[in-house]
């Protein structure tokens, strides 16, 4: 699999594989494995949509801890809650996209602050970065060998 082009250090880096599509598995390299079902079926397995969400408020939420302890706040005290809802909507031409949002509380803050500081989380944050800037996710061509 080849690598993005990047002169920046790697911070970290995890490969995800899935086998057997919508109703297969899904696993990373460190042995983490869920199964994946449709989202009509939640019962069978993960579905993208969720997937999707767990990971936008997971690195949201850690993006606003950051930004609280920048701004001299314990993140202990101001617990960040990321509420993430992901919908599956059709386009006109068959495909699909989807519809993600995410509502930040942070305990103990005035809804002013709270939306300054989701501001600058929602800036620095990489899913939600990736989530806005389309041109940064690569899809490259690769053949089976089978």
């Amino acid at each position: 699999m080849s690598q993005p082009q990047s002169s920046d250090p790697v911070l970290y880096r995890t490969r995800v594989t899935n086998r057997g599509g919508i109703q297969g598995t899904v696993t990373a390299d460190d042995g983490l494995s869920l199964r994946t079902g449709p989202p009509e079926r939640t019962s069978s397995g993960a579905n993208p949509e969720q997937l999707l969400g767990m990971a936008w408020s997971t690195c949201l939420a850690a993006t606003l801890e950051a930004v609280l302890s920048d701004q001299g706040l314990d993140p202990a005290q101001h617990r960040p809650e990321v509420c993430v809802e992901v919908e599956l909507h059709r386009n006109p031409d068959g495909s699909y996209r989807f519809e993600p949002t995410a509502v930040v509380a942070i305990p103990g803050l005035p809804n002013q602050e709270v939306r300054e500081l989701t501001a600058r989380a929602h800036q620095r944050c990489p899913v939600s970065r990736l989530l806005t800037a389309q041109d940064a996710v690569r899809v490259p061509a690769v053949e089976s060998g089978t």
